[in-house]
């Protein structure tokens, strides 16, 4: 074969001889020469997209590669790229325009059938009556005498094994020829470079802008509603709607030809019978008139083992790896991987990265291409075995997943993540029975993916599906055990989503299956975590009881690690009630048992608590010695600092008198919880944020804080941190002088703290303490300065009596409660103090030329447009709806009308004007948080 080397010698030669100077067009017309020779059989109408695919294999062509491939899916536009390319390297405007010659081949059979396609279209006959050999030689010396030339050849999967006595023969014998071929199957011919075709581009979210797929659509559906442009309301669903299409260019022209009779939206809804909506209106386009037509040759190209493999394939939901191939595929005539390869070799598997945080390479179907597949298993007599062996393998793959938890908590993430679509339809299928059988796998899977998607960031999904499972007809009838811990497993989902009555309930429904399976393991563990939500609640006797029960239990079937999580559990109670010393004992002895056991996960947990223990006893160097080895152990086992870590690193800088460090770790634990959806996490963080806050003297930004999350607060029903963060609540209210809003949170404060909490009665006084002082505020203002006096007197000695408890001898307080008890310090600090402060003014200049701060020289602005554009817009905000954020996106407008940057350098730009601004004597007045910017509520405007 002429090597490429060669075949770049007489690259040049495939050019059409056109003298300098001369009229291509013209000199053609004059001598019946053209450029380019036949047609595709679906000649597009018009090409969208695919230029980076066009220019790739534009310069293979260019290089004279001798054989270029062209591969992919059913419908993914091979023919028409090759159409689009053929057109442009033969287009007589270029300088030097390629001769191609286009070969349909569809009807093609045989060796016969190619070399008779090939000769009509190079425009020579096929003697009568010769012999193959003859032929064959004729074939050659017709390629070579028709002189340089790109040969198209399209399609070519139906006879690929005849391509070594076509291609294979041809391309050593006739240097000067190239050819580009289509295939959905390589043809494996020495010197063959493949491009395979993948889909279209698909839009991000709901922004259509920059697709490849929406860009198809919206062109064929013009031809269908001249000038169409999707409404807002519309956008997202064709986002969706190319998306599901898989970006196959065939699926969206044919679903946009069906525009005029169906919405986008009722096109979607009809996408589960994809293959029979996405038909053509004709049959004239041969074998790619329907999706199905499309998919049906390639399935009609298959020997009877492949065609198995390809069916069974559809028991399959995303990835197909290759161990669960194995276990799964029955194919018959062929060993599962050999069928797997050859269905991948023909573009009917493609592969795909998966989100499994390290973008692990798979196989997987097009959703098309899987409708199409389910119908086939529909058919096969293997169906119901096929889904067996897909419920027992991954039912495995689940619960030794969950296992590796204990170990490896993120690879077990990783593992299940990758597989969640083919977990999910097992849980589906059982789910759509009523078999016990199934509902139990389905529990059983469900159970499994509990623990490792508390590192996903998704438990309400979690807990909608454990919902739907414990409520099937049939989940009574399961084993009591595969119950009880499914139900275990729901309460700790709901406990994370702060649903505390959900979690009580289960627990308590998971001891009494347990009592009545006679299961002391499950009964130790269920026992274990009813303590949990009697902590939460409040009820520390009854929680430190049930704990103990737990602790008997385990210590009866000799479980260590049940060991570990009742030792656990009695350490939490002994701290929150402010024994430490008890409650170190108790967690060092979890951590001993579950460093037995290598319970990676518990042993972090344990460290933590260990940091909050000496914490509460003010050992802030061993506090921080053990949150560095919590660290450490969160990074050896590839977790991301959990938030109650940064909680705790937070409340370690407070207590070291560093509130700007402790106000970025308290925001960095807000949004790890945020991230996870642990949403007691998150707002016990935004608490202590505000409590920082109203320390630094900016009690406005404190409530604005505070005051965006407090519905989500009260959300989590009687629970101790509602009622400590409610209090927080209250005393801003307070502190800023809204009376009644204070009395209201406090009266809802002390329904969750009034079950005898006598560690956290403290916070009512604290709450209690400040409303005496704004009363008495509130009493000088009118005048009665008697009852002022005695209200600041009484409010004084409790507030006194509540610090000196908070930093006494003894039993010390939970560093929770001694952040909040810094509020009374700041308090009581002001209110030494009572002096009014002058009230504010900032005036500005009606046009923005100047602003004169409320303290400080006037500052001109006349140079400074952006920053005059910003002031005059914030000082009207203010004078429209004080203390109402403006948001940055319409700051950002505002600043910069008409300019499109990326959102983050947008951001960026902002954050440094307006730091500029307040170094010009606006920080104490121009406030910001996560929803805007605004000028302080108490804050007066002039404009002049």
């Amino acid at each position: 074969m002429a090597s490429n080397v060669t075949r770049g010698r007489v690259r040049s030669s495939l050019r059409l001889r056109v003298q300098p100077g001369s009229d291509p067009r013209g000199r053609r017309a004059q001598e019946g020469e053209h450029a380019l020779r036949g047609r595709p059989r679906r000649a597009s109408r018009s090409f969208v997209g695919r230029s980076a695919d066009l220019a790739r294999v534009g310069q293979l062509v260019a290089e004279g590669a001798p054989l270029v491939t062209l591969t992919g899916a059913a419908g993914i536009g091979k023919t028409a790229l090759a159409a689009r390319l053929a057109a442009r390297l033969a287009d007589p405007a270029q300088d030097e325009p390629l001769r191609v010659v286009f070969c349909d081949l569809e009807g093609a059979r045989g060796v016969a059938g190619i070399r008779a396609a090939v000769a009509r279209a190079i425009g020579v006959p096929e003697p009568e009556g010769a012999g193959e050999r003859e032929l064959r030689e004729r074939m050659v010396r017709s390629l070579a005498a028709f002189g340089p030339a790109l040969l198209v050849l399209d399609p070519f999967e139906h006879v690929v094994e005849h391509a070594d006595a076509t291609v294979g023969a041809w391309l050593p014998s006739v240097p000067e020829l190239q050819l580009l071929v289509t295939s959905r199957e390589r043809l494996r011919i020495p010197g063959e470079v493949v491009h395979e075709l993948t889909p279209l581009s698909l839009p991000e979210r709901d922004d259509l802008a920059g697709s490849e797929a929406v860009a198809l659509w919206m062109e064929r559906v013009r031809e269908v509603v001249p000038g169409y442009d999707p409404t807002p309301d519309e956008g997202p669903v064709v986002a969706r709607l190319v998306r599901e299409l898989d970006g196959l260019p065939l699926a969206i022209e044919l679903a946009a030809a069906r525009f005029g009779t169906l919405t986008p939206a009722e096109l979607l809804e009809r996408l589960e019978r994809r293959i029979d909506v996405l038909r053509g209106r004709d049959k004239a386009g041969g074998r790619q008139s329907t999706l199905r037509d499309a998919i049906d040759w390639s399935w009609g190209l298959l020997p009877p083992w492949e065609q198995e493999a390809f069916a069974q394939c559809a028991v399959f939901h995303g990835r197909i790896g290759a161990d669960a191939a194995e276990a799964v595929l029955d194919p018959g005539g062929d060993d599962a991987l050999f069928a797997l390869q050859a269905l991948r070799d023909k573009s009917l598997l493609t592969h795909a990265r998966h989100d499994d945080g390290k973008g692990e390479l798979g196989l997987t179907m097009y959703r098309s291409v899987r409708k199409y597949a389910e119908e086939r298993l529909v058919a096969s007599e293997g169906r119901a075995a096929a889904f067996e062996r897909h419920t027992h393998y991954f039912l495995g793959y689940a619960e030794r997943s969950a296992a590796l938890t204990r170990k490896d908590p993120s690879a077990a993430a990783r593992r299940l993540l990758v597989e969640r679509e083919n977990l999910l339809a097992v849980v589906r299928r059982g789910l759509a029975s009523s078999a016990p059988k199934e509902v139990e796998v389905a529990l059983r899977i469900l159970v499994a993916l509990e623990e490792p998607r508390w590192h996903d960031g998704s438990p309400s999904a979690h807990l909608l599906w454990l919902d739907e499972a414990l409520a099937h007809p049939s989940a009574a009838e399961v084993d009591p055990r595969v119950r009880g811990h499914a139900l275990i497993a729901r309460g700790r989902v709901a406990w994370r989503v702060a649903r505390l009555d959900v979690s009580e309930r289960d627990f308590d429904e998971a001891v009494a299956l347990a009592v009545r399976a006679n299961d002391v393991s499950l009964e130790a563990l269920a026992r274990r975590f009813v303590a949990l939500v009697l902590l939460l609640r409040g009820r520390f006797e009854e929680s430190r009881s049930a704990a103990d029960h737990a602790l008997r239990l385990a210590i009866e079937v000799g479980d260590r690690r049940l060991e570990g999580l009742a030792y656990a559990m009695l350490g939490f109670v002994a701290r929150l009630r402010g024994e430490q010393p008890r409650a170190r004992m108790f967690v060092e002895q979890a951590l001993e048992r579950f460093r037995e056991v290598g319970e990676a996960p518990f042993e972090l947990s344990m460290r933590l608590e260990l940091m909050y223990v000496h914490l509460d006893a003010g050992e802030l160097d061993a506090a921080r010695a053990y949150a560095e080895q919590a660290l450490a152990h969160a990074r050896a086992l590839g977790l991301a600092p959990p938030a109650r870590l940064l909680l705790g690193l937070g409340h370690a800088a407070l207590e070291a008198g560093d509130p700007s460090e402790a106000s970025l770790r308290y925001r960095e634990a807000r949004d790890a919880a945020r991230a996870t959806g642990e949403h007691t996490l998150e707002v016990a963080a935004l608490a202590c944020g505000a409590v920082v806050l109203f320390e630094q003297g900016r009690p406005l930004e404190a409530r604005l804080e505070l005051r965006e999350t407090l519905p989500r607060v009260r959300a989590l029903g009687r629970h101790l941190y509602s009622g400590l963060v409610t209090v927080v609540a209250s005393v801003l209210e307070a502190a800023v002088g809204h009376l009644d809003e204070a009395r209201e949170l406090l009266a809802a404060a002390e329904q969750d703290l009034d079950a005898g909490v006598d560690t956290h009665l403290p916070a009512l006084d604290i709450c209690k303490g400040f409303l005496d002082l704004a009363e008495a505020e509130r009493a000088r203002t009118n005048g009665d300065d008697g009852a002022a006096a005695a209200l600041e007197s009484g409010a004084q000695r409790r507030l006194g009596a509540v610090l000196a408890t908070a930093n006494g001898a003894g039993a010390r307080w939970v560093t929770e409660l001694r952040v909040l008890a810094r509020l009374l310090g700041s308090a009581l600090a002001t209110h030494a103090s009572p002096a009014p402060a002058a009230p504010r003014v900032l005036r500005i200049d009606a046009t923005g030329r100047w602003v004169e701060p409320p303290s400080g020289p006037r500052v001109a602005c006349a140079n400074r447009p952006v920053m005059r554009r910003l002031l005059v817009a914030l000082a009207r905000a203010h004078l429209a709806a004080p203390a109402g954020p403006s948001s940055f996106e319409q700051l950002i407008e505002i600043g910069w009308p008409g300019e499109r940057i990326l959102a983050d350098a947008a951001r960026n730009r902002l954050h440094v004007m307006l730091t500029r601004m307040r170094d010009l004597g606006l920080r104490e007045v121009l406030l910001g948080n996560d929803l805007g910017y605004f000028f302080s509520p108490d804050l007066s405007i002039e404009f002049c």
